[in-house]
């Protein structure tokens, strides 16, 4: 049994909870902290995996809450 592509799940699915986390709070600094921390934790532990699957969502997500924070801090 392969259980490398329930991890890579779980952390697709935490990513997106990180994000919805970093929306609620309704501060622009925060969300764009936690999305920054997240790109940056991804690229160094899932640099060889960063173009499938789960990981691929969770950096979608990093990259949404990056942007969305980035227009909320310019208004």
């Amino acid at each position: 049994m392969n259980t490398g592509s329930r991890i890579d799940d779980i952390l697709g699915a935490i990513a997106v909870v990180v994000l919805l986390i970093g929306t609620a709070t309704d501060n622009a600094y925060v969300m764009l902290g936690m999305s920054v921390t997240a790109l940056i934790l991804l690229s160094v532990f899932f640099r060889q995996k960063l173009g499938s699957g789960a990981i691929l969502v969770a950096i979608v997500a990093a990259v949404t809450a990056t942007a969305i924070s980035v227009v909320a801090l310019m208004q």
